[in-house]
């Protein structure tokens, strides 16, 4: 009958969901859902968190909550999904981690994170400088993907100038946040950087910058990194006449050159 229940609550709303859940909790399932907690079979365990956050028991919030350092990684993301749903402040659960996020697990909660009212989505910042590589790295993509200006700052401080995995989604999530001093701070250590990121950082200041960046685009150009040069044009190709203008002299220097523009001119039309 339970499994009915559940069934049918999921596909129904408004009265008619809160009747169910009633006849849930008369019919002593809330108790048999917080049992399910403390079995030795993790599926036990995944079931009793599924149907209490269903429910939204409050009894269960802090047993539940705990088990987001489960020793099982199915339970743990169970429990992480439960309690984004279900926790006031949902931020604190990331804090409490002991195992690192796999990548399905970074998915899932961004698609639960997706349906979210954006309001309700809380904010990464402080989890920038999480313990754990996975969270910093989930936090960083959760903070482009949500457009939370505020961390700009912490990911600058953060940035440190060699090709790594979170370097280059720093610079990448720049190009939704970075303003003015974004701009500053890309210009100031792009010699330094490694050509991988330097790469991200053309394609970033793509986005943030103007026409005031013509020239450094421009000269750009005649580096002998392709993927530099290949960065470069398609970043002048965006900026439009003027862009177009110092990639027509540019293409004048050889026939390489100019079959390297014509390339960035036919990708960024695509």
């Amino acid at each position: 009958l339970l499994k009915e229940l559940l069934s049918l609550h999921r596909n129904i709303a408004g009265e008619a969901a809160n009747k169910l859940r009633e006849v849930y909790l008369t019919l002593g399932y809330k108790e048999e859902s917080l049992k399910k907690l403390e079995s030795r079979n993790w599926m036990r365990r995944v079931q009793g968190i599924q149907e209490l956050r269903q429910m939204d028991i409050k009894d269960g919030y802090l047993p539940l909550f705990k088990m987001v350092t489960d020793k099982h990684h199915l339970v743990r993301l169970e429990a992480i999904l439960a309690r984004l749903k279900m926790d006031p402040q949902p931020i604190q659960l990331f804090q409490e981690l002991t195992h690192e996020l796999t990548e399905w697990e970074q998915l899932r909660i961004h698609q639960l994170l997706h349906r979210m009212p954006h309001h309700e989505v809380p904010s990464f910042s402080e989890l920038l400088h999480h313990p754990l590589a996975s969270v910093q790295v989930f936090s960083v993509k959760m903070v482009s993907l949500f457009n939370q200006s505020e961390a700009e700052e912490h990911l600058l401080k953060m940035l440190s100038f060699n090709g790594s995995k979170l370097n280059l989604l720093i610079v990448e999530s720049l190009a939704s946040i970075g303003t003015e001093r974004s701009v500053a701070v890309l210009h100031e250590h792009f010699e330094e950087a490694e050509a991988a990121l330097r790469v991200k950082m053309i394609g970033t200041l793509k986005h943030i910058a103007g026409e005031e960046d013509l020239d450094f685009f421009s000269s750009q150009l005649h580096l002998e990194e392709y993927d530099i040069q290949i960065a470069a044009a398609k970043a002048l190709v965006k900026l439009g006449e003027k862009g177009e203008q110092k990639l027509t002299a540019a293409a004048l220097d050889s026939e390489q050159q100019a079959a390297l523009i014509e390339h960035a001119r036919q990708w960024t039309n695509q």
